[in-house]
């Protein structure tokens, strides 16, 4: 239960991570290659049309609903993390871009697109292709780094009870 409480503040953290770069790519890219950085709201507009309530939400309220809607589901999935990670023998430095990785496989290249809410990675160009790889390889990192100061805490821990005893 610890590993996935700390895996949520790691989602936290990776969500935090990606959102940074979503930002940087909305104010780096050409105005044609921008559509790719707003596929957070996209799920909004898709979901808002599934409730029935289309074109309910604009500006603001739109705004926070999309980094709401971003927050809670990265935090959700870095729970999953947390509780993978503690499965593997491995570096949290291997497995959170990993992770990101495969949060970008199974949403960007998979559910995303079959609920038609963003094309496939490989019908995009180049650039728009990458960026969500990027984005998502900064929510593994950022991810990892919660993790592996969790672990360095946990390890002073015992060492500190072993040398009080």
């Amino acid at each position: 239960m610890k590993r996935i409480g700390i895996g949520m503040l790691a989602g936290l953290a990776g969500t935090a991570a990606l959102t940074a770069v979503v930002q940087l790519e909305r104010k780096a890219l050409p105005i044609g290659q921008k559509n790719n950085a707003v596929f957070q709201r996209k799920v909004v507009k898709k979901a808002e049309h599934l409730l029935g309530i289309p074109g309910r939400l604009s500006g603001r309220p739109e705004t926070a609903a999309t980094h709401a809607s971003s927050f809670a589901y990265g935090t959700a999935m870095g729970s999953l993390y947390g509780w993978w990670a503690s499965k593997v023998d491995t570096s949290p430095w291997l497995t959170g871009p990993a992770y990101g990785l495969f949060l970008w496989g199974i949403g960007l290249a998979g559910w995303l697109p079959a609920f038609g809410i963003e094309r496939v990675p490989w019908k995009k160009s180049p650039v728009q292709a990458a960026m969500p790889i990027l984005a998502h390889l900064v929510y593994g990192l950022a991810a990892a780094a919660v993790l592996r100061i969790a672990e360095e805490r946990e390890r002073a821990g015992r060492r500190n009870r072993l040398a009080s005893v």
